[in-house]
């Protein structure tokens, strides 16, 4: 209180005191009043500073800067990337596995060439050098000089003599290490477990290692380094190229395949010139290989088309198969490459020394491991995987002879490797693997009947499985470019005119399909004749498309004359019969002749279930057609529960995505409201609204 009483009363006599030295000050002469007024200033600023300071109610003056957290006092990591976006999260994950106490403190960061795992190590070392007061950065891509490196340590922080030799030099590396446990060592670009295994077990420090190579599982923890989120690849790009749009940042970011190397290095064009981003992307199309020549971006040693030619050079001198396997995947999609499905391949098909590695499953398997170790590509249970620009470059450094062999030779892999159907549900992952690899190779443009074939097969896969905008989509192509190269009476060209009508029925688009499904009808009639299996085939189809469009009286009379004919060829219990018993039975019921439809749909189902299988797809098909037959006969619980069979079924068959599944739950759904079960209706409702976006 005696503080405050006087803090509060000094500014009054402040100003007396001030009135009485003005007196003196003017009475004297200059020299001497300057004299007198410097005293008075100094002896009135302490109280006043005092007076500023305690006084209630008054403005403190703000507190000093914190320091700055202490830097490592020995570090020699390069300097920090201004435009480092994004890897938040595996920062953080990446410390807090390093501080939590667990006996591994050895973290490999392991993925493609170019995918930033340095750049992400050089962050981690400036994000959090306040917490070490060593951080080491080694070389490690030539093991024989680890050790050299190391013991320039123990020189860059006075440990010893500078005329030391290297062996006392890491000697005292490794005593001091031993002792401290706020350090940090990171072996940038590694390329063998084996290469470190003498340098992981200094001390309890902390240990950072870069590598292409996955194969650290018994050394340390691994950390996957995967490409950028789009995100991070268009606000690195906006970042570094302050012109570009959010389309601009997009459409480069999809065509590098976010790869962090090959963003840089386009960012790095389009900063330094005014290259409309249109005819960049159309140069990397078309000259990926010239393109990502370009000098490496600050942090990266190596452009992305030197890191390839440099790996590309040691599989010809080491593992020539490894090389021709890789050129191989080049030619395909980026999706995996299914060894399993790929090999053993024909005989006589693939080149020496691949041909004598491909008839082996673990040999096949030791070339994959290879090309992962050099970051050419990326192995997981599904198979060998290419980044999109690692093909395209591969690509380019090919001539026009090579190319077009390798092209051959995973053409007639692919026709090998097909499955034998496709409305076998058994046979749709395997068909999902393949259809990728199939598209990749432009089946638009082939001239062979295998491939063409196959991609027309790759359509029926997509409609059974209930893709009907992308078989759609795929048929359409097909179709425009095959009637124009071969004609419209081409026949794999007419089996791609087929299934595009049966998409566009799937799709709701009536009027077309009709069009095009009589059109395909007429041909196949003049080629081959009324009882051609294609001509049988295409007639049903078309009487879908007249049933579909109201005209059941029309399509009564085509389902029955082919009917009768598919009998006569084929017999009762072929699956083309049956399937035009099916139809023949929808004619009947929407013509309001239920027990005729009742009566044809239970002996087709009957047989169906015979021939095909309880749950095959078309099984389905004529169990809920029975199950629609009793309910408009007033029949309900007896359809009803055979509706919730065939629905349990389409769900473990077809999944919940399936429009097929999707329509069983609304049928079922309308029938347990008529029976007043709301509760398992609305279940039903939601299920299929919650399911119907996935079906397109």
């Amino acid at each position: 209180m005696r503080r405050w009483a006087l803090a509060t009363a000094f500014p009054t006599l402040a100003v007396v005191a001030a009135w009485i030295l003005c007196q003196v000050v003017f009475s004297l002469d200059v020299a001497t009043s300057a004299t007198v007024a410097a005293l008075a200033f100094t002896i009135l600023a302490a109280p006043l500073g005092l007076w500023a300071g305690q006084a209630p109610g008054m403005v403190r003056r703000p507190p000093p800067p914190e320091p700055k957290p202490a830097a490592p006092h020995i570090f020699n990591v390069g300097p920090r990337n201004p435009l480092f976006v994004g890897r938040d999260a595996v920062l953080t994950a990446l410390r807090e596995r390093l501080v939590s106490g667990g006996p591994v403190v050895v973290q490999a960061l392991y993925g493609l060439g170019g995918v930033g795992k340095t750049a992400l190590a050089i962050e981690y070392a400036h994000r959090y050098a306040s917490a070490y007061d060593v951080i080491w950065w080694i070389d490690a891509e030539r093991p024989n000089l680890i050790g050299d490196e190391l013991a320039d340590l123990a020189r860059a922080g006075e440990w010893i003599r500078d005329d030391a030799d290297s062996t006392a030099a890491l000697a005292e590396v490794r005593r001091r290490l031993a002792r401290m446990d706020r350090w940090l060592l990171i072996f940038d670009n590694a390329q063998a477990p084996e290469d470190l295994a003498p340098w992981l077990a200094l001390g309890s420090g902390h240990v950072l290692v870069t590598s292409r190579h996955p194969g650290w599982d018994h050394l340390a923890t691994k950390v996957e380094v995967n490409i950028f989120a789009r995100q991070e690849s268009i606000d690195f790009l906006r970042a570094a190229v302050r012109r570009l749009s959010d389309k601009d940042a997009d459409d480069i970011a999809y065509r590098t395949g976010d790869l962090p190397l090959a963003l840089a290095q386009a960012a790095g064009v389009l900063a330094e010139t005014s290259m409309p981003v249109s005819v960049y992307l159309d140069e990397l199309r078309s000259h990926a290989d010239l393109v990502m020549s370009e000098r490496p971006p600050s942090g990266y040693p190596v452009s992305l088309a030197a890191t390839i030619r440099l790996s590309v050079d040691r599989l010809h001198d080491e593992d020539l198969a490894g090389l021709q396997l890789l050129r191989l995947c080049a030619l395909l999609a980026s999706d995996p490459v299914p060894l399993d499905l790929l090999f053993p391949p024909p005989d006589g098909l693939l080149p020496s020394p691949l041909a004598s590695v491909a008839g082996s499953g673990f040999e096949v398997g030791a070339c994959a491991r290879r090309l992962g170790r050099l970051g050419l590509a990326r192995l997981s249970g599904d198979g060998i995987e290419l980044h999109r620009l690692t093909q395209a470059v591969l690509l380019d450094q090919l001539d026009a002879k090579e190319a077009e062999d390798i092209r051959a030779q995973a053409e007639q892999l692919l026709v090998a490797a097909a499955p034998e159907s496709t409305d076998d549900p058994g046979q749709w992952p395997s068909w999902a693997r393949l259809l990728p690899h199939v598209l990749a190779l432009k089946p638009t443009l082939s001239d062979l009947d295998e491939v063409r074939q196959l991609a027309t097969d790759a359509v029926g896969y997509l409609l059974n499985r209930g893709e009907a905008e992308a078989g759609r989509a795929l048929a359409d192509d097909l179709v425009d470019n095959w009637h124009r190269r071969f004609g419209e009476a081409d026949m794999i060209a007419l089996a791609a005119a087929f299934h595009l009508a049966r998409a566009l029925r799937d799709l709701d688009q009536h009027e077309e399909a009709l069009d095009l499904s009589e059109g395909v009808l007429d041909r196949y009639r003049r080629l081959f004749g009324e009882d051609d299996p294609a001509t049988l085939a295409a007639a049903t189809g078309f009487a879908s498309s007249l049933r579909a469009l109201g005209r059941a009286g029309e399509a009564l009379r085509v389902d029955t004359d082919t009917l009768e004919r598919k009998r006569r060829r084929f017999g009762d219990d072929d699956p083309s019969t049956l399937r035009s018993a099916n139809g023949l039975a929808s004619d009947l019921r929407d013509l309001g002749r239920l027990s005729e439809a009742e009566a044809l749909d239970r002996d087709t189902l009957a047989r169906k279930q015979k021939v095909l299988g309880v749950e095959h797809p078309s099984t389905l098909t004529s169990a809920a057609n029975l199950a629609a037959d009793l309910r408009l006969q007033g029949h309900v619980r007896e359809a009803m529960a055979l509706e919730e069979e065939t629905f349990a079924s389409a769900r473990r068959v077809l999944g919940d995505g399936h429009p097929t599944t999707v329509a069983c739950a609304r049928i079922l759904a309308a029938d347990q409201r008529t029976v007043g079960q709301r509760k398992r209706a609305l279940e039903l409702e939601r299920y299929a609204a919650d399911h119907s976006v996935s079906t397109g």
